[in-house]
């Protein structure tokens, strides 16, 4: 296929010594001595080798591994910066899994833990989900899961040194390093080893987590990860959530994770009690953002970027997205979503915030309201950068968007933005 845009490694918007690494990199394939293909029981044995133990737990997690390491090594075209940092996600994904089956086997009593009325921001990506996690961890009640936490969970963090647990540090190392690597993710998505993730990260240690597709070309995986069944995930995902609340007493979760859109009926039947927040906003605006956020992974995991193929999977998983969403909410009608308009989310924040605990039968608390207008002030929009983006290089077009997503704006009756 013609790219539209292609990057290699020359290009300029990239750092020198990522681009040295990627050249050497070349080479030292060609003489056998890096290898271009991953394989999953040489991971599973360096796993095993640095932690010490043998046991993965269930094997639910082996086919996610199988097909994901299958189409990485087929389609994925990563340069070594790339296959490097995809392979460290992969380790650390299986050492996890090691270290929980251990602490299970050792702390059976976890699974008593009561996860009750947790809060689920979903939503397509680029529509407030971001902010709006962080407007909601201001509340004291309310705990998010941190990046850290959800990339080391095991052993859970103890309330008296959970600030310094040294696993902060570590974590702040890597996302460091990963800046380097990615220059402008700052100013496209915040980062850091203390500030809310997403949840679906703790979806990476059962390998079923269709967002790898926005580091690189993984279609086959993500193409059977999205029409999967993950009530085992959604179950892991739970367990996770029991572990590091063992330790930190926990009144509320408060998680967000778009993704969480396509699996509606897993999420309910794993959080029955679940309390869901939907948010929209202008397609228009969202697709190209989010095109652009793929685009700033994959041009620095790649060499070989194909902008109009970025754009027309963008189109399609949200088009599925948006209408498995529509789906449920009409098989389902007792559940209690509260739908929430970005448009009017970013003029009245802190209001938006009020308006949605009122949905559910809470009170915003003097102290939360005071926290939110402190986060407000100290995190101006663009505070990191402007995100400059267009439906155009994306070979998208207005008209498409509002053809193929008409449904979805009459129901939720979502405005246009100037």
């Amino acid at each position: 296929m013609l790219m539209k845009k292609s990057l290699f490694s020359t290009d300029p918007t990239r750092p020198l010594w990522t681009t040295v690494i990627n050249e050497a990199g070349k080479w030292l394939r060609l003489v056998g001595i890096t290898p271009n293909s991953l394989n999953v029981k040489s991971l599973m044995s360096k796993a095993k080798k640095k932690t010490g133990l043998k046991d993965f737990g269930p094997d639910s997690f082996r086919e996610g591994l199988d097909r994901l390491v299958a189409s990485i090594n087929r389609e994925s075209n990563l340069n070594t910066i790339g296959m490097i940092t995809i392979k460290t996600m992969l380790l650390n994904s299986l050492e996890v899994r090691l270290r929980t089956q251990q602490w299970m086997k050792e702390h059976p009593e976890v699974v008593e833990e009561q996860i009750e009325k947790p809060f689920f921001i979903v939503g397509l990506p680029r529509t407030g989900t971001t902010i709006l996690s962080f407007l909601m961890e201001m509340d004291p009640e309310n705990r998010s899961l941190v990046h850290w936490q959800a990339h080391s969970p095991v052993p859970p963090p103890e309330l008296a040194t959970i600030n310094e647990d040294a696993r902060i540090a570590a974590s702040a190392r890597n996302l460091k390093l990963f800046e380097k690597i990615v220059p402008d993710i700052q100013s496209v998505h915040p980062i850091g080893a203390t500030i809310p993730t997403e949840c679906i990260d703790l979806f990476l240690h059962e390998f079923m987590q269709p967002m790898f597709g926005m580091f690189a070309v993984v279609n086959d995986y993500a193409e059977w990860a999205r029409e999967a069944n993950m009530e085992s995930t959604y179950n892991y995902h739970k367990l996770f959530l029991q572990i590091l609340q063992s330790r930190v007493p926990t009144e509320t979760w408060s998680l967000k994770a778009p993704m969480h859109l396509w699996k509606l009926d897993n999420l309910y039947k794993a959080y029955p009690d679940a309390r869901i927040i939907f948010t929209h906003r202008d397609l228009q605006k969202v697709i190209p953002s989010v095109c652009s956020l793929m685009l700033t992974f994959r041009k620095s995991f790649s060499d070989y970027v194909d902008t109009t193929d970025i754009g027309e999977k963008v189109m399609t998983w949200f088009k599925r997205g948006t209408t498995k969403a529509m789906e449920f909410e009409d098989r389902q009608t007792n559940h209690n979503i509260c739908h929430l308009q970005y448009s009017e989310f970013i003029k009245e924040p802190i209001k938006t915030v009020e308006n949605i605990y009122s949905h559910f039968g809470k009170e915003v608390r003097t102290l939360h309201k005071k926290n939110m207008q402190a986060w407000l002030k100290f995190n101006p929009k663009n505070k990191h950068g402007r995100h400059d983006y267009s439906l155009s290089d994306y070979g998208l077009n207005p008209d498409q968007i509002k053809e193929q997503f008409k449904d979805y704006i009459a129901r939720y009756n979502i405005p246009l933005e100037s």
